[in-house]
C-alpha cells in the first residue's frame, strides 16, 4: 500500500497499522507479505518476527555541477 495513510491523523494511522499487523498474523496470510510505504513516522510499530521496518536514508541535497540555470539581466 502506497501512502494510504497520507490524510490520516496519528491516532487513525496507529489503528490501521495495528489492524494490518493483526491481519498479517492470520493463518491464511502466512505465505504473504504486506508492504506499506509511508512518509510518516512508524515509531508506534512494534518490530517482531512478523514485522520489520525498513527505512530509506534521508535524501542528500547536492549542489549542481556543470551548466546551471541562469536568469537574464
Amino acid at each position: 500500500m502506497d501512502e494510504y495513510d497520507v490524510f490520516m491523523d496519528e491516532a487513525r494511522r496507529d489503528d490501521t497499522l495495528r489492524a494490518i499487523e493483526e491481519h498479517s498474523k492470520l493463518p491464511d496470510q502466512a505465505t504473504r507479505q504486506i508492504i506499506v510505504v509511508t512518509p510518516n513516522s512508524l515509531a508506534s510499530v512494534v518490530v517482531s518476527n512478523h514485522v520489520r521496518v525498513v527505512k530509506m536514508p534521508d535524501p542528500v541535497k547536492q549542489t549542481a555541477h556543470g551548466l546551471q540555470q541562469t536568469t537574464l539581466d
